[in-house]
């Protein structure tokens, strides 16, 4: 099923008529309508009733205090009211004087919507020439006409517009006036007074029972392809928009990552919208497969084609544009294509065939020009070829590192011998990603390559840097933690699956493995590579943040930067870039800590305060020491702060669900959920989208959010107070969120902190060896017995600027002047190193100065606007596309720092 807050066509369709029938029941029960009279009850089985709860705990002797009272609960009821106990409950509710009910007319407006749907799909598939089943028919006119006796007998009871508008609509029934205001197939839109309207309290009867009552699920062959073409209509909304995600990531403005993870989301989706629906579908002689035939039937006519040609066209491969295109819509020849694949899974083996059996896929020729059959051969190569790969990860692979829902689905058939329906939407959104990207799909491999080859060589680095440099709190099981991260990488980089199907086509005399498959599921499944991509990712930003917390390498230089700037000891127009871009991205409530975490201190004395409580010292480190009496603990119990890892709450969200905790499937939705996705409260987009800025002004988010708020109540939507989201939203709009929001978000979750770290140790170390002389001379050698101890250095520099003895005001200031000696070389030189590596990893970061700052020494927010954007194709002046043949090999050195 969908999170709570998202609804889609089918389910409002379903939440319409089960209100209908609750009104009428709850309703007709307040007016007295006995409850045994309520035909076909499917009373789900009420759980046992509680024994009185003694509020004694087992084993323990009652007290001589007062009995707590026994406790009860309510049992909760399922009524299923059946389709003609609806005229019934109505004229009951209508010839109640005690109580007199009122209708409505959020009532009124729901029983109209749903004749006029039901009654404008009927004559729209006779308009197309469908012809009328006397079966099928009559049960049409049975449910259109109850409703319609229904609204007729409550219509005195309705509020005078609600009764004009029913009595509208009736009068064009009567003189035959087309009152159907949908176009054929978009047969119904989410009801706005549906979703406005407050939750509805059903009235309260005698019975202490809890009753929900819901109505008959019509199961006629009308009905069930009704159900199955506002299942379609859903699943089509969310193939719009996943190709919106990819044509936008191939115009070289969505990350990679993002648009993967959120194309899976929505496939996720999808999955649940079919499960919920499957009960019904099972229905249908031979399922969703002949509901599917019919759809396309309709969309044929639709098309003014004739169905039978058509499908003639379909069986044997010879396929005009328009119908291949008409089948594209709806999933027809992917079903098909699926269809096949359960004949050719053999147990315990892979299914192996001669490389261009089916034909040879050629992405970078033009697909305009091809013909609907040639584009069928396209889908079936392709399908067939990622087949072989997904089935070897299933039966030579463990432990492969990104699982996608059409993974999944070949899973289930190599388990079931059975097509799943979600899956043909998989294969589906497969193929259309396919069509979208073409030759572009060779560069998404490249940029996941050249991200995870920078990745791995900066944990290597790390590795390699702390060979000599350890730290009692940063166990060998950590670095054991890098070291596997390591080999994941170089595991891809190896292509474990050509190594299986090598091994597997040794065994077949005169056959061999071609290495123009190489990587080929990498380069087939952009998802595939982006979810691995996104699951390495999340890694190394776990990684990297226990790194700078368990050493300090960040936060507490970052300390030391902005004191030399407040002081204005920094040459002019320098700045350290790389520590901006970390101080925007992670907040500055992660480093300033204390009263006004948001506030920079700005003096001598706030330096060593916000420094020391930073550093995790107690309020006694604070007092004279020539005062103290007795042995003082200086650290506090909480030890120090430590930059917090969910910054980025969505990817983090995503992280437990790929990287954490691959196995889980899914994720497991909150409401809250859905609103920081929609929300996305941190970032601003401008440009259409193409650049993503995050907002670190509380100001300018208030604002932000009053406008999106304002902007939903002029469009009539529900508007929740505490974000300004639509409490209840379709699928799609989450989906495009949630893309949006991950490319927001991935440079804070890709930026390169190991390389700052590495940066910042040797930093430390330079200015050590410029203070050394002095802090000898004030705290002598022991001030620092080992090199883990350097970010203490600050410290020792801030309690000498502080003028705590035995040094005094001069002292300190001389300290913070020879530091910004060193500080000034190094911000000459090495300022943008780490945003070299992001560059390198198709960030382009820009930093502009601020007009509105305070001053150009970075007082309040560091004076810079800093935005990026994710540059991930070249243009198409650049150089031309790659080819299979020219990829670049995975884990190749291609940047060490």
């Amino acid at each position: 099923m969908l999170p709570g807050p998202l609804l889609s066509v089918y389910q409002q369709y379903k939440a319409d008529t089960d209100f209908v029938a609750s009104w009428l029941a709850t309703t007709a029960r307040l007016c007295g309508y006995p409850a045994d009279l309520l035909s076909n009850p499917a009373r789900s089985k009420p759980k046992p009733k509680p024994k009185p709860n003694s509020g004694r705990a087992k084993g323990k002797p009652r007290s001589n205090g007062a009995k707590r009272k026994p406790t009860t609960k309510t049992t909760s009821s399922k009524y299923i009211v059946a389709l003609a106990d609806f005229l019934p409950l109505a004229n009951h509710i209508a010839n109640s004087t005690k109580p007199l009910i009122q209708v409505p007319d959020v009532f009124s407006t729901t029983i109209s919507r749903l004749i006029d749907v039901r009654t404008g799909f009927g004559g729209r598939m006779e308009e197309h020439g469908v012809e009328p089943d006397p079966v099928k028919d009559e049960s049409h006119q049975f449910f259109v006409g109850v409703l319609e006796a229904v609204r007729d007998t409550l219509r005195p009871r309705m509020s005078i517009n609600a009764a004009e508008a029913a009595a509208g609509v009736a009068e064009d029934a009567r003189t035959g006036q087309p009152s159907n205001r949908f176009e054929f197939l978009s047969v119904y839109e989410p009801s706005q007074a549906f979703l406005d309207a407050p939750p509805v309290k059903q009235p309260q009867t005698d019975s202490k029972d809890d009753v929900v009552y819901e109505a008959e699920p019509q199961t006629s062959p009308e009905d069930l392809l009704f159900a199955f073409v506002l299942l379609m209509e859903d699943l089509n909304k969310m193939r719009e928009q996943i190709q919106r995600l990819w044509a936008h990531h191939k115009d070289g403005n969505g990350d990679l990552a993002a648009v993967a993870v959120a194309t899976n989301t929505a496939v996720e989706f999808a999955h649940g919208l079919i499960d919920e629906m499957m009960p019904l579908f099972t229905k249908a002689e031979e399922g969703t497969w002949s509901l599917t035939k019919q759809y396309n039937a309709l969309l044929c006519m639709q098309s003014g084609l004739d169905p039978q040609s058509a499908l003639n066209e379909l069986m044997n491969g010879r396929l005009t544009n328009k119908v291949y295109e008409i089948a594209q819509e709806s999933c027809i020849l992917t079903y098909s294509l699926l269809n096949a694949l359960p004949d050719v899974v053999n147990p315990n083996s892979i299914p192996l065939y001669k490389e261009g059996t089916f034909g040879v896929y050629d992405p970078k020729s033009d697909r305009a020009t091809k013909t609907g059959q040639q584009k069928l051969q396209e889908d079936q190569i392709v399908i067939m070829e990622v087949f072989t790969e997904v089935m070897t990860v299933i039966r030579a692979i463990s432990g492969y590192p990104a699982t996608d829902e059409f993974m999944r689905a070949v899973k289930e058939i190599e388990k079931t011998l059975q097509v799943p329906f979600y899956g043909v939407f998989a294969a589906q959104v497969f193929l259309d990603i396919h069509h979208n990207l073409r030759g572009s799909i060779y560069k998404t491999f490249t940029l996941m390559t050249d991200q995870i080859t920078i990745m791995t060589n900066s944990l290597r680095s790390h590795l390699d840097f702390h060979k000599n440099v350890k730290i009692d709190h940063w166990p060998a099981s950590k670095d054991r933690w890098i070291s596997d991260t390591v080999k994941c990488m170089l595991d891809i980089g190896s292509d474990p699956i050509y190594k299986a199907k090598v091994k597997a086509y040794s065994r077949i005399p005169g056959m061999e493995a071609d290495p123009a498959s190489q990587h080929r599921l990498l380069i087939y499944s952009p998802v595939i590579s982006g979810l691995i991509l996104f699951r390495l990712r999340a890694a190394v930003h776990e990684i990297s943040i226990a790194v700078i917390n368990a050493w300090g390498s960040i936060a507490y230089p970052a300390h030391l930067y902005n004191a030399l700037q407040r002081e204005g000891l920094l040459k002019p127009g320098l700045q350290w870039h790389d520590m901006d871009i970390v101080l925007t991205l992670l907040g500055d409530s992660n480093i300033w800590v204390g009263e006004g975490d948001n506030h920079r201190p700005g003096n001598l004395k706030d330096y060593f305060n916000r420094f020391t409580l930073q550093m995790g010292l107690s309020a006694a480190a604070f007092a004279d020491p020539r005062k103290r009496r007795g042995k003082v603990n200086l650290h506090s119990r909480a030890g120090p702060r430590g930059i917090k890892e969910d910054v980025s709450v969505v990817s983090h969200i995503f992280a437990n669900r790929y990287y954490r905790n691959p196995e889980s499937g899914t994720v497991d939705w909150t409401t809250e959920h859905v609103e920081d996705i929609l929300a996305r409260s941190a970032f601003d987009i401008k440009d259409n989208g193409a650049t993503i800025e995050q907002i670190d002004d509380p100001a300018k988010l208030r604002e932000k959010r009053a406008r999106a708020a304002k902007q939903q109540k002029s469009a009539g939507k529900a508007v929740d107070k505490t974000d300004g989201t639509t409490r209840r939203v379709p699928p799609t709009e989450l989906i495009r969120a949630l893309s949006l929001t991950l490319h927001a978000e991935s440079l804070e979750m890709s930026f390169p902190y190991l390389v700052l770290h590495r940066m910042s140790w040797q930093l430390l170390r330079e200015i050590k060896k410029k203070l050394d002389p002095l802090l000898i001379q004030l705290y002598t050698p022991a001030y620092m017995e080992h090199e883990y101890q350097l970010p203490w250095l600050i410290g020792w520099i801030f309690t000498a600027a502080s003028g705590i003895p035995p040094a005094t005001p001069n002292d300190g200031m001389r300290l913070l002047r020879l530091a910004a000696e060193v500080f000034n070389g190094f911000l000459e030189h090495a300022s943008r190193t780490a945003c070299l590596a992001a560059d390198k990893m198709g960030y382009g970061i820009d930093f502009q100065r601020d007009s509105d700052s305070e001053s150009e020494s970075g007082e309040e927010g560091g004076g810079f606007e800093i935005t990026f954007r994710s540059s991930d194709f070249q243009s198409e002046s650049e150089d031309e596309e790659d080819s299979a043949d020219d990829l670049p090999d995975l884990v190749d050195a291609h940047l060490q720092i």
